[in-house]
């Protein structure tokens, strides 16, 4: 498995140098109607990056008078492809 790879499963580290106690991230911020970004800093090598994440679906918390039924849905934020380095 790649370093890009890696950091898909398991976001905790820098992808550039793999250091693991000097990432620091921002809140997410919406890029536009289907994007959230989360600006990512590695104090160790100073590489700066955006972790982009899309919607794949929703969770119902508290029902509406609508007639949906729990259950019916799920929420699912993964990584864009194509961004992050994932692909090699």
């Amino acid at each position: 498995m790649n370093i890009g790879e890696r950091y898909m499963q398991e976001p905790n580290f820098c992808p550039f140098c793999e250091a693991t106690r000097s990432i620091t991230a921002s809140n997410p911020d919406n890029a536009d109607m289907h994007t959230v970004y989360q600006s990512v800093v590695c104090s160790s090598c100073d590489a700066e990056w955006h972790d982009l994440y899309t919607l794949t679906g929703y969770e119902l918390v508290v029902a509406a008078e609508t007639g949906v039924e729990r259950g019916q849905e799920l929420l699912n934020r993964d990584f864009l492809p194509g961004h992050g380095g994932a692909e090699g």
